[in-house]
This record gives C-alpha cells, structure tokens and sequence, in this order.
C-alpha cells in the first residue's frame, strides 16, 4: 500500500503478484483497469496523503482478511486483501478496492 500511496499503483501490485492465484492475464487487465483509474481518483479526490492500516481480522486458523485505506485529500479509498493459508502456505486469495468509505466499517 505505501508503493500505491506513494504514486507506483503498478510497482505496489506487482508486489501482490507472486502470492495471488489470479492468472497471469487477468492480473495484467486488473492492473490495467485501476491504472486507468488514478487519473480520475486523484483530480476527484485530490493529492495522496498515504495509507492507513485499519484492521486485521482472522478466521479460524486459516482465513485473514486486512483492510487499509488509501488517503487523499477529500477522501480515501478502501483496500481489502483476503490470504488463505492451504497446503502451500499463505496466498493472497483476493483483493478489491473501492471509493464506498462505508465498508471499512
């Protein structure tokens, strides 16, 4: 999130890469889609003020869901990354980020 914050949308998704099991292409177009994005976030929301670390839930022993947000001046962004623990260790099962404020809570 501190790479995304700081204006490296992609270098701060690239870092997600190895632990996803989204394919490659559609990570690609995931990418692609929120660049796409910024331009209209930051004229609507203003500059990037950084992140902040909102909470850390768990499930059992093998769900954690962490939610931050993405600062700006005149609003933020929601953040919300789901890791599964399998047989493997610990992927980064999902993640999704909106302008609804409403679901951090």
């Amino acid at each position: 999130m501190s790479k995304v914050a700081g204006g490296d949308l992609r270098g701060g998704m690239e870092l997600a890469r190895p632990y996803t099991i989204v394919p490659t292409a559609e990570f690609d177009a995931m990418i692609g889609q929120a660049e796409l994005q910024v331009p209209m976030m930051t004229t609507r929301f203003g500059k990037s003020l950084g992140s902040e670390l909102i909470r850390s839930d768990s499930v059992g022993e093998s769900l954690v869901q962490v939610v931050q947000i993405h600062r700006f001046e005149k609003h933020a962004t929601v953040w919300r990354f789901v890791f599964y623990r399998g047989g493997n260790g610990w992927v980064l099962n999902s993640f999704k980020y909106a302008d609804d404020i409403l679901i951090a809570f």
